[in-house]
């Protein structure tokens, strides 16, 4: 019988990781080496996605290319984020297998090899990585708390929670992914949108290696925000039901004046609560306002049609 050869491919965006890229390369190297010694896969490849980086991210990479040929490379144009960036690599990855990991090691590259195992062994079309806990400061960790319970209990697809990019995917999830054609992705709910057979290993994500993470408060912040009106209309209904209930108050108001005006019972009406009110509903009409803006900014990026990235370099 002819044998099937299964190749695996891990994603890894970096921005500006020239001083850890080597020990995220060499570990991941390491795991994969141990996969194949166990017969799970006969080759791979490991494609770093330069995101646009302005340190020595890029020349790292091409000397890591010189040293072991499966290591290939993708320099973007410039920064165009996360999501973008793993889009750009998935969209080169050939293996029959595809992990997606961040270049800063706090998902430990040695639960590839689980993951795999777990993907085979339950014939699952995907397997991602949910963490039990966090090494950020106590704030963020409740703003990423806060942040997985409202888009769990939002989305219409009920994505789980405390999960992100780390996982694995077989042929046919990756290709159901790359399938949707949208300009403002987020893969961890496409993931999960996609449906198949999909599993999860518990993990604790680590301390950052080097220097604070990449991922500023206002990055993660867009995220968030294109999350939640990529995967829901939730915010335009509550839109539309605090006006109508805006509108059954006022009515309800015009017809107390409208009687009190009849019955000649004189009410002396207050500045501070007239300016109140008047700045109570123009901050609600803002709020409305800015809610339509966001879904129609993204479909006026959805109808330009412009191209996600644009690549300077590649290493195949």
């Amino acid at each position: 019988m002819k044998k099937i050869y299964k190749r695996i491919s891990i994603v890894i965006p970096a921005y500006n990781e020239s001083k850890i890229i080597l020990d995220s390369a060499t570990k991941v190297v390491k795991e994969i080496v141990e996969i194949q010694k166990e017969s799970l896969v006969d080759s791979y490849e490991i494609i770093f996605v330069n995101d646009g980086s302005e340190d020595n991210t890029w020349s790292s990479i091409q000397k890591l290319h010189q040293q072991n040929p499966n290591i290939l490379g993708i320099s973007l144009s410039r920064n165009f984020g996360l999501q973008i960036a793993l889009t750009a690599g998935l969209n080169k990855a050939k293996g029959d297998y595809t992990v997606m990991l961040e270049c800063d090691l706090q998902e430990p590259p040695k639960l590839i090899k689980k993951m795999l195992i777990q993907l085979v062994k339950t014939n699952s079309d995907v397997v991602y990585g949910r963490r039990t806990s966090r090494s950020e400061s106590l704030p963020k960790q409740l703003i990423f708390k806060l942040f997985h319970y409202v888009y769990h209990h939002l989305s219409k697809n009920g994505p789980p929670q405390n999960v992100g990019t780390f996982s694995i995917m077989n042929r046919r999830a990756l290709n159901a992914i790359l399938s949707f054609k949208e300009k403002n992705k987020y893969l961890p709910g496409l993931r999960h949108l996609i449906g198949y057979k999909q599993s999860f290993i518990d993990y604790k994500r680590l301390d950052r290696h080097d220097g604070p993470p990449k991922m500023t408060t206002s990055k993660l912040l867009e995220l968030a925000f294109n999350a939640v009106f990529s995967f829901t209309d939730l915010p335009l209904k509550i839109c539309f039901y605090l006006g109508i209930a805006g509108t059954v108050f006022s009515i309800l108001i015009g017809l107390y004046a409208l009687v009190t005006r009849l019955l000649n019972y004189h009410v002396t009406v207050g500045w501070s609560s007239t300016l109140l009110s008047i700045y109570f509903f123009g901050s609600i009409q803002l709020i409305f306002l800015g809610v339509i803006g966001q879904y129609i900014y993204k479909i006026y990026t959805e109808v330009q049609n412009r191209p996600s990235y644009f690549i300077s370099d590649e290493i195949n």
